[in-house]
C-alpha cells in the first residue's frame, strides 16, 4: 500500500463505513487488496486494536522523488479521519519535506565546503612543487608558466641540476592523462621519481627509461604521462633530449626564423613495462629559442569548438621572435585567450621558453614611506617622457606606479620602516614591464582575481586597480600574494 501511495504522488485517506466496508480515496488499491496488505495487519498488531482509519501523505524532494511518508492511524475516539484532516496533513507534509530538503542541502553544502578546502590545500601544496623561479644561467633567458584548468593541475614542469656545478641543467615538461586531483597526484609521484634519477646521469633517454620502470608499478589502468626531457650544457649550448609521446617542442632559429620540431621516438611513461627512448642532440646558436608546451595550448577551444592549432601557434612565435622569454609567453597566452574568447579553459596550459640570449632587468630598492612613492612615480614618469615613441602617457605611468607602490607599502609592508619594496623593471622598444615585491605576509591571490571581476568605478577602494587593469596588457600576482607584475606592450 505504501508503495502505491508513493507511486500515485497523492495523499490517501482510508475510512471504515458503518457497514464495516472500507473506503479508499483516491482508490490506489481496492478493498480486498487493502485487507490483504501486510502493512495493515502489522499496524493493527503494533497498536493492539483494529485499524479503522488511515491517513497517508507522501514526502518528496525537489525532484519529486520520495523521501518518506507521514502515516496517521485511528483518529481519537471512534471517528474517521476527514478531508480537512487530510488537507492539514498535506500542508504539514510540505513543510516537513522542505525542512528535510534544507537539511540535506546543508549537508551537501558542508560536504562541498570541506572538499573545496581540501582541494585548496592540494593546490597550495602543488604550487610549492612547481619552481618559483627559473635557473639563472649566463647567456640564457628562461621563463615558464602553468595555468590549471581546474584548481589543481596534471601538467608539470621543472628545472633539474645534473651536476653540483650546475653546468648541465635538465628541463622537463609533462602532461598526465586526465585532469583534477587524480592527475595531480600522479604528477607529484612523477616529479618525485624524476628527482631521484638525474644526479650524475647525463642521458635523458636513461632518465625516462628508469622513471618509467619506477612509475609503471604504481600506475592505474588507462593512466599515463607524456613527457619531454632535455638537458642543456650551459657552456657549449648543446641540448640533448628524449621524448615520451609528448608534443615535440619547437626550435626557432634566430637567423632564418625557421622552426624545427624536436621529435624523438618513445612511448608514454607508465604505460608499458619494457620501453626504450630515442636520444638526440642539437646545438643552439645565440638568439635561438626552444618552446616547450603541453597540448592545452594547441588544443584550446573557442566557443565554436575550433582548436587554436599549431599554425596559429607557430605564427605568433615567429611574429614576436625578438621578444624575451617572458614576453613571448605573454604574447602566446594573450593570443590563446583572444582566440578562446568566452569559452571555459578545457585543459591545463603549460609553456616553457628557453631563449639563448641574455635579458636583464634593472633593480630598485625603496623605503616604505610616502616620499619614496612620489620619487618612484616621478622617476618612471621621466622615463616615459624620454621615450615618446613608446606612446606611454607619463601621467598614466605615474598613476600606475603610485597605485602599485603605495599598495606594497601600505597593505604589504604596513609602513614598517624596517621593510623594503623591491622593483624590477625593463623599458625597451617593445614593452614596459615592472615587478614590485614587498616583504609583507601576502594575501590569497584567488580572492584578488575574484575582486577584480567585480570592481567598478564606483568602488572607491578598488578604483585604482581597475584603472591600472585597463591601462596595461597584463597584471599578475605571484603565488604568495606579495608580488605584482604589470606589463604594457608597444608592439
Amino acid at each position: 500500500m505504501i508503495t502505491r501511495v508513493i507511486q500515485s504522488l497523492q495523499s490517501v485517506l482510508v475510512t471504515t463505513c458503518e457497514d464495516q466496508s472500507v473506503k479508499i480515496e483516491p482508490e490506489v488499491l481496492n478493498a480486498r487488496q487493502y485487507k490483504e496488505d501486510s502493512i495493515v495487519s502489522e499496524i493493527s498488531q503494533f497498536i493492539n486494536q483494529p485499524v479503522r482509519s488511515l491517513l497517508i501523505v507522501p514526502l518528496f524532494d525537489e525532484n519529486s522523488s520520495s523521501i518518506g511518508v507521514i502515516l496517521l492511524v485511528n483518529k481519537n475516539g471512534l471517528n474517521n479521519f476527514t478531508e480537512p484532516n487530510r488537507n492539514l496533513l498535506q500542508i504539514l507534509g510540505q513543510q516537513i519535506s522542505s525542512i528535510i530538503r534544507d537539511k540535506n542541502l546543508l549537508k551537501e553544502y558542508l560536504l562541498k565546503q570541506t572538499i573545496e578546502k581540501e582541494i585548496d590545500v592540494a593546490n597550495r601544496i602543488q604550487q610549492k612543487l612547481i619552481p618559483k623561479y627559473p635557473p639563472q644561467i649566463n647567456g640564457m633567458d628562461i621563463f615558464a608558466i602553468n595555468k590549471p584548468a581546474k584548481t589543481v593541475s596534471g601538467d608539470y614542469y621543472d628545472f633539474l641540476k645534473h651536476d653540483p656545478e650546475g653546468k648541465k641543467i635538465g628541463f622537463v615538461i609533462a602532461d598526465v592523462s586526465g585532469k583534477g586531483i587524480p592527475a595531480a597526484m600522479i604528477m607529484s609521484m612523477t616529479r618525485a621519481v624524476l628527482k631521484t634519477q638525474v644526479a650524475d646521469n647525463y642521458s635523458p633517454a636513461s632518465i625516462l627509461q628508469r622513471s618509467n620502470s619506477f612509475i609503471i608499478s604504481d600506475m592505474e589502468n588507462n593512466r599515463y604521462v607524456t613527457m619531454f626531457y632535455g638537458m642543456l650544457d650551459t657552456e657549449t649550448l648543446d641540448f640533448t633530449y628524449s621524448k615520451a609521446g609528448h608534443n615535440p617542442p619547437y626550435w626557432l632559429h634566430a637567423d632564418t626564423l625557421a622552426i624545427d620540431e624536436l621529435d624523438a621516438n618513445g612511448f608514454f611513461v607508465g604505460m608499458f613495462d619494457s620501453v626504450s627512448y630515442e636520444e638526440k642532440k642539437i646545438r643552439l646558436s645565440r638568439g635561438d629559442k626552444l618552446i616547450l608546451f603541453t597540448d592545452g595550448i594547441v588544443e584550446a577551444m573557442n566557443e565554436r569548438d575550433e582548436e587554436y592549432g599549431q599554425e596559429r601557434f607557430i605564427n605568433i612565435i615567429q611574429k614576436y621572435h625578438y621578444f624575451d622569454a617572458k614576453s613571448l609567453v605573454d604574447k602566446i597566452l594573450m593570443d590563446v585567450e583572444d582566440f578562446v574568447g568566452g569559452a571555459p579553459q578545457s585543459d591545463d596550459l603549460t609553456l616553457m621558453i628557453l631563449n639563448a640570449e641574455n635579458f636583464e632587468y634593472k633593480q630598485i630598492v625603496i623605503e616604505s614611506d610616502a616620499r619614496s612613492t612620489v620619487a618612484t612615480a616621478e622617476f618612471f614618469g621621466d622615463l616615459a617622457r624620454k621615450n615618446p615613441a613608446c606612446g606611454l602617457d607619463p601621467f598614466e605611468v605615474m598613476m600606475i606606479i603610485d597605485e602599485v607602490v603605495m599598495n606594497a607599502i601600505e597593505h604589504g609592508n604596513k609602513f614598517d620602516p624596517e621593510k623594503k619594496v623591491f622593483l624590477s623593471y625593463v623599458f625597451n622598444d617593445y614593452k614596459f614591464e615592472l615587478t614590485i615585491r614587498d616583504e609583507g605576509e601576502g594575501f590569497v591571490v584567488n580572492n584578488v582575481f575574484a575582486t577584480h571581476e567585480k570592481l567598478s568605478l564606483y568602488d572607491k577602494r578598488g578604483r585604482g586597480i581597475l584603472i591600472i587593469k585597463n591601462l596595461v596588457d597584463r597584471i599578475e600576482y605571484n603565488k604568495e600574494g606579495n608580488e605584482v607584475r604589470i606589463v604594457k606592450y608597444f608592439k
